[in-house]
């Protein structure tokens, strides 16, 4: 801010700043937003730390098998890879999740899930190849008659044979698309300077 900035105006900056994290604490604490996801035995649990609620659980007998076919494309698989993408502030992102099927009264209901927490600081989830990979266990163990996409496994780095997540491949695959990027702008500004 500059030192001209009228009282007033600070004071509105403060309030609103004040509004917004009020929501946001709001929506954490009294809406139907998840911090922690269980995978076990039973299927998989979405639960709420801060108000000590389960705000929906899954149970391995009511995952389903795909419908066939969607609005976008036909189904081969009962869990698939989906990527959703869009503009947000100017730039293209986009986000791989699960999409698999589930009964709900009788009838298959869509599920998606990015196995990143419903809640705005999902950046936080350290253990979120764990729980791809525990997931993906849970889906051969308990409802092998359903078929996983194999692009899951190259997507969140599972090893289809040991269903373990393989963090340092992760890492390795990170780290060199930063050198790769490093790179390619070093030899953008060699040539534009």
């Amino acid at each position: 801010m500059e030192d001209n900035t009228p009282l007033w105006g600070r004071f509105a900056l403060l309030c609103i700043a004040l509004v917004m994290n009020g929501v946001l604490l709001y929506l954490i604490l009294k809406g139907k937003r998840y911090t922690t996801i269980t995978v076990d035995k039973d299927g998989v649990q979405f639960y709420n730390q801060y108000t000590k609620t389960i705000v929906k659980t899954l149970q391995w007998h009511s995952f389903s098998k795909a419908l066939g076919s969607t609005k976008i494309r036909d189904l081969t698989h009962d869990v698939n890879k989906e990527t959703t993408s869009g503009m947000v502030n100017g730039a293209r992102i986009s986000s791989d999740h699960f999409q698999w099927w589930y009964m709900q009264d009788g009838i298959p209901v869509s599920q998606k899930e990015t196995f990143r927490g419903a809640h705005p600081f999902h950046v936080f989830f350290a253990n979120r190849g764990e729980l791809i990979a525990a997931f993906m266990k849970g889906l051969k163990q308990y409802r092998p008659d359903l078929k996983v996409d194999p692009l899951l496994f190259i997507t969140f780095f599972i090893d289809p044979n040991t269903y373990e997540h393989q963090r340092g491949k992760q890492t390795i695959t990170f780290v060199a698309g930063l050198a790769f990027a490093a790179i390619i702008f070093a030899i953008i500004y060699y040539f534009v300077r």
